[in-house]
């Protein structure tokens, strides 16, 4: 697991996911009535997962990354290649997605590469599975910080 990220198949990958606290309570923590009416309408199935895919390569890549056990390799051609102007990673305390013992040891070193240009970021979400970045309250201070 040198490569910040765990080797697995994608189904092993969507199983990790779908194992973790439901997507529904993280939308229930963040309080927002128009999230939750949202529920249900489209908005928070699987179509919007794999439009994500489509619509944003860099997504299909960091999901490669974690399925291949090359998310530093990925995350260090995605900044070498200019393709963002910054990387925020966030993960969460408690993911089983990107395991904090599994991903930080990589993340480091990226920092270690890429700090002095300030352009990657990454975030630990306290308490976080995969789904606080459906907790509007949290992924609202994510883009603050991102920003910053």
């Amino acid at each position: 697991m040198r490569d910040g990220s765990k080797k697995r198949q994608i189904p092993r990958l969507a199983y990790d996911f779908f194992r973790a606290p439901s997507l529904t309570a993280s939308i229930e923590a963040t309080g927002l009535d128009a999230q939750k009416e949202s529920v249900g309408k489209g908005r928070y199935e699987g179509s919007r997962f794999v439009g994500s895919i489509i619509s944003q390569p860099i997504n299909w890549d960091l999901i490669m990354g974690m399925t291949a056990n090359t998310f530093e390799r990925r995350v260090q051609e995605i900044i070498n290649e200019g393709r963002v102007d910054r990387l925020v990673v966030g993960y969460g305390s408690e993911s089983r997605v990107a395991k904090p013992r599994v991903i930080e040891p990589a993340l480091q070193r990226l920092h270690d590469e890429f700090d002095t240009s300030g352009i990657l970021t990454s975030v630990k979400i306290a308490g976080g599975n995969h789904t606080w970045g459906d907790q509007m309250t949290i992924l609202a201070k994510l883009y603050m910080r991102a920003l910053a």
